[in-house]
């Protein structure tokens, strides 16, 4: 049906338009023309009369006018000649004008003219103005030929197209031959009425354009390129004449096809528009093209109401597609809008008028979107709040995770397009909200859950790891978008308080798991491996197919539940890596927990079967227990950091705490592994005492227990050395080590020293006293071949029977030396100061002749003696100076030297000096002594002992000389008396045991348990200066013949 008709006097500015517009020459053929207007008449409705009249009202209605003035430095007068452009010899107008004037002269009713300028610096008379020229121009044709001959010049000193010359804009132009002189020119346009041409509004374009394209999309039948090809030239006319940017044209047309019903015809027409015209108006700016804003305006909003009604036409569903395909429908509103958002996208929208658009496209897809996320978060909200179980929530953040996916592949590129990121955006828009309604959804259940209540306590663990591997791996997915900001990247802080009931669960299930394992394994009926937990008795998956165990490589017997433990454990650090826990909080919580469950379960699988193998059982079965519980410990203990990846838990936290953390995880393992290596010993004691009484049998008869009655030194010698009992013994522990191949290494060490052990200790036990040292060697020697066979190392051995054997095969004169080495010790140790008794000296020694040592002392006092005789209450004190020991210094060669008595004196002063000769190999020979006496002097009875004092002469610093001068500083030595610690000294006990058969070791155990038990000095010692000499002889015979007397009376 015909549309609305344009206003009369807007159709006659567009046919002034179309016939005046400067086109090509093609195009200015009259048929082409009117061919144009013909279609402006028929798609504007317009009567043919009203049309006629329009047209013949226009068709001469036209002139241009320029605007001129020349610059010079000097006066002087040009003429100014219009001709045709394609008839020189035609002159249309001639004008006389002078510099620095500016004149407003008519050039023609046509732009294909050419302005040519001429000098005139001699012309006598020249009109004075341009209508007198004129006049002269119209009388005679040939005014050009007179004005060269009578001048004399035929050149022009510039020319210029008419049509060369932008309406409204100033040209300047540089004159031939005249310096410093230009001309400016500005071409305007007018109605031959002398009023200017109204502009062409956008209002106005916009209504012409319309009918235009109406017609285009009312009948697209009929409609051809033919047709489009004249609208396209009809509106260039029009944007040349009024000097419209096609930048203008191009974007109303965008707008007015906007306008149109949508179908799929039109829509293909708006999409080949927009393409055709797109890589022009990239290249557009409307800073440059200012007429172009208000089309620019139109267009804006055109898009923004096409962009609307597409997007209000869709359902919410599309824009949060849970659970179902909208995958065809989002590509054809993808492929709907996609020549909008192109639009959008060119940079011409940066004018601040227009700035808006891409803005209010933004929000026009971001409404949908949010409204589709609000009704999901409803949903997840009202879940949250009524939650009993988190499978719910799991499930939503799965679904969401799902659609944002596929949406990140599809959606994600259009939305882009739109200036964001569909992603982000929706993940913006439930984060906080999620996390809050998560973290709620958490603490009401663990408030709600009774621990106590295994299968409540199973399906908390296994609904909430669930949901802590959905948040994971769906932050995982949005941390792979490049999404940084997030408040859920922070979910782990909620389950701080789940994992302690994890761990629970995990504990509970796990120990019953290598329960179930042993029992399996023990009960035939049963089978060989454990039965597989059913899902509701596991807090996760615990068998599905993991990394292989790895096994002993050298296949050795096994407990049969030993890999399957190993596979427990293994299993939870698995499952616990799978969760890939990131706060350093929640991840020690995990991991210190994992660690004591999987110590637990060592524990636990050691003990129940160290129970199994107790209640009887062979040695094989022994073995597979021995070597199962080692497998295990050691293989844990040496692989749960890498299971748990504790490096990468640790990560986040400081050096000292993870210093500190690490070593109390270690002490964990450790305790396990050490109770599994005591349950292992006391395996192992049952093992050995299987052969302990063959090895003790023959362990006896080495050490000569079978002939203690034999005290002849020949029997001992021959029981030593009797090959038959060593040799049963090296094949009883030869038999041992057959075992080798069937333990691991570390058990079989531990069992080759328990065997020691009982070889060390019966020896021990077994071995005679006070046998002559070749005896003891033997022994050693022997302990050293069983040492060798058994692999250990006997010179690192410290058992008390190789203490003894090194002791007891010493020489007698060997350990005397030892036993005065310990004497001058505790003489040296002992505290010496006021209140003690001590005595000061002065010693020192020079080299003599004959490899002979003078050793020379000065005795100079002594302090706080002891009260001695009870009648005086005082003491009569002197100083015996001895060598010891007397083995190596018997008296006859080295007589002792006595100071001068003190009578009543408890501070004595002596300042006496002795001298003494000693061998030099004896004076640096460890134990070799000098022995300080103290005695109270007594005529009536014995020389009461006040104390001794034993320097060892190694002490002794050597002299200059002999001269006073030369001697060191006194030093003071305390007096000791017998203590009881030195009568069981290793040395002395020993030498007490040779005393029956030794006379070394029988005169130095003698004296001193004489000295311990009289506190006098006995007989051998001769001392010079004791009166009872003869008393005391008598009296140690009355007490052997009172000790003969009372032997004989108990036998009797």
């Amino acid at each position: 049906m015909p549309g609305p008709q344009l206003h009369p006097d807007l159709y006659a500015r567009i046919v002034r338009g179309i016939l005046h517009a400067d086109s090509s020459t093609e195009e200015r053929e009259p048929s082409r023309t009117y061919e144009l207007l013909d279609r402006l008449k028929e798609v504007t409705f317009l009567d043919e009369d009203t049309h006629q009249r329009i047209l013949s009202e226009n068709e001469n209605c036209i002139e241009y006018w320029l605007r001129i003035s020349i610059t010079s430095q000097h006066n002087r007068r040009f003429l100014l000649q219009i001709a045709r452009a394609n008839n020189r010899s035609h002159i249309a107008k001639e004008h006389v004008i002078e510099t620095n004037h500016d004149y407003f002269l008519a050039a023609s009713d046509s732009r294909h003219t050419v302005l040519r300028v001429y000098s005139d610096m001699h012309m006598p008379s020249t009109p004075t103005s341009g209508d007198e020229t004129d006049k002269q121009a119209r009388r005679s044709s040939s005014f050009l030929k007179r004005w060269v001959r009578a001048h004399g010049r035929a050149h022009s000193c510039m020319s210029q197209r008419i049509a060369d010359l932008p309406l409204g804009h100033s040209v300047t132009r540089k004159l031939d031959g005249f310096d410093e002189t230009s001309i400016t020119m500005i071409l305007e346009r007018r109605h031959k009425s002398g009023t200017d041409f109204d502009p062409l509004e956008t209002e106005d374009l916009i209504e012409v354009m319309r009918c235009l394209i109406r017609e285009r999309f009312a009948q697209p039948e009929y409609y051809d390129k033919h047709d489009a090809h004249i609208e396209r030239r009809m509106l260039h006319r029009i944007a040349k004449f009024y000097g419209l940017p096609m930048t203008q044209i191009r974007l109303l047309a965008i707008g007015i096809c906007l306008e149109q019903p949508l179908a799929r015809g039109n829509f293909d027409f708006v999409s080949d528009l927009v393409a055709q015209y797109l890589p022009k108006l990239k290249l557009t700016s409307l800073a440059r093209e200012h007429g172009a804003v208000s089309a620019a305006e139109f267009l804006a909003v055109r898009l923004t109401t096409y962009a609307k009604w597409i997007v209000e036409g869709q359902k919410s569903e599309l824009f949060l597609p849970l659970g179902c395909e909208f995958s065809t429908v989002f590509l054809a509103f993808e492929h709907h809008l996609d020549p909008i958002l192109q639009l959008v996208h060119l940079n011409l929208w940066d004018v601040p008028s227009v700035s808006h658009l891409r803005s209010d496209i933004k929000k026009l897809f971001q409404e949908p979107i949010k409204h589709a996320v609000a009704l999901w978060l409803v949903e997840f909200e009202a879940q949250a709040v009524a939650v009993t179980s988190a499978d719910l929530l799991t499930d939503k953040i799965d679904r969401l995770h799902i659609c944002l996916g596929r949406a990140s592949k599809i959606y994600e590129p259009f939305f882009r397009k739109a200036f964001f990121s569909y992603v982000h955006y929706v993940i913006e828009l439930i984060d906080a909200k999620v996390d809050y309604r998560i973290g709620n959804a958490l603490e009401h259940m663990v408030a709600n859950l009774d621990p106590r209540n295994k299968p409540k306590l199973s399906a908390f663990t296994r609904s909430t790891m669930k949901l802590f591997d959905a948040l994971k791996q769906f932050m995982e997915f949005v941390n792979s978008l490049g999404h940084t900001k997030c408040t859920l990247y922070n979910y782990e802080r909620h389950f701080e308080r789940p994992a302690i009931f994890w761990t629970t669960n995990w504990r509970i299930d796990y120990l019953n798991f290598v329960k179930q394992a042993v029992e399996s394994s023990e009960n035939p009926k049963t089978g060989n491996s454990p039965q597989t937990p059913s899902t509701e008795e596991k807090a996760l998956s615990f068998f599905q197919p993991r990394p292989s165990i790895a096994e002993p490589k050298d296949q050795l017997e096994m407990h049969e539940s030993t890999v399957n433990c190993i596979a427990f454990c293994f299993d939870l650090c698995y499952e616990f890596t799978q969760l890939n826990v990131k706060t350093p909080t929640l991840g020690l919580l995990c991991v210190s927990q994992i660690v004591n469950t999987i110590a637990d379960c060592l524990s636990f699988f050691a003990v129940y079967i160290r129970k199994t193998v107790c209640r009887g059982g062979s040695l094989s079965r022994m073995l597979r227990a021995l070597n199962g519980i080692e497998h295990a410990s050691s293989y844990l203990a040496e692989n749960y950091p890498r299971f748990l990846d504790i490096p990468r838990v640790l990560r986040g936290i400081s050096e000292e705490e993870r210093d500190r953390i690490g070593v109390s995880i270690k002490h964990i393992m450790e305790k396990a592994t050490k109770r599994c290596d005591d349950i292992c010993s006391e395996i192992l004691e049952i093992v050995v005492s299987v052969r302990a009484t063959c090895l003790k049998k023959h362990c006896k008869d080495i050490a000569g227990s079978s002939e203690i009655g034999k005290k002849t030194f020949a029997s001992y010698i021959k029981h030593v050395f009797t090959p038959e009992n060593t040799d049963q013994l090296h094949v009883c522990i030869e038999k041992s080590k057959a075992l080798r191949h069937r333990m691991q290494p570390r058990l079989f060490s531990q069992y080759q020293r328990f065997i020691w052990k009982v070889i060390s200790e019966t020896m021990s036990a077994e071995l005679l006293t006070g046998q002559p040292s070749s005896y003891y060697d033997g022994i050693r020697k022997e302990c050293e071949t069983i040492c060798n066979i058994l692999s250990v190392n006997w010179s690192l051995e410290k058992s008390s029977l190789r203490e003894r054997l090194f002791a007891n095969s010493a020489e007698s004169r060997e350990l005397v030396l030892q036993y005065y080495s310990y004497l001058a010790d505790v003489t040296m140790s002992a505290p010496c100061g006021p209140g003690i008794p001590r005595i000061a000296i002065q010693a020192g020694y020079v080299p003599s002749t004959n490899d002979q040592i003078l050793l020379h002392v000065a005795v100079i006092s002594g302090s706080d003696i002891p009260i001695l005789d009870s009648f005086s209450a005082s003491s009569d004190p002197y100083v015996r100076l001895e060598l010891y020991p007397r083995a190596l210094f018997p008296l006859e060669m080295f007589p002792p030297e006595t100071t001068d008595t003190k009578k009543k004196n408890l501070n004595p002063k002596w300042y006496q000096s002795f001298q003494m000769a000693i061998p030099s190999e004896y004076f640096f020979t460890n134990g070799c002594c000098l022995c300080l006496t103290v005695l109270d002097h007594d005529v009536m009875s014995y020389n009461d002992l006040a104390g001794q004092a034993l320097l060892p002469l190694g002490t002794v610093p050597r002299l200059k000389g002999l001269c006073t001068k030369d001697l060191p500083p006194p030093r003071e030595l305390p007096l000791v008396l017998p203590i009881p610690n030195q009568y069981t000294h290793t040395s002395f006990k020993i030498l007490e045991d040779r005393s029956v058969h030794d006379s070394m070791a029988h005169e130095v155990t003698y004296y001193e348990k004489y000295l311990r038990d009289y506190r006098i000095l006995p007989p051998s010692a001769m001392d010079s200066k004791e009166y009872c000499l003869n008393n005391r002889l008598t009296l140690a015979r009355n007490r052997q013949r009172l000790k003969h007397a009372f032997s004989q009376l108990i036998r009797s």
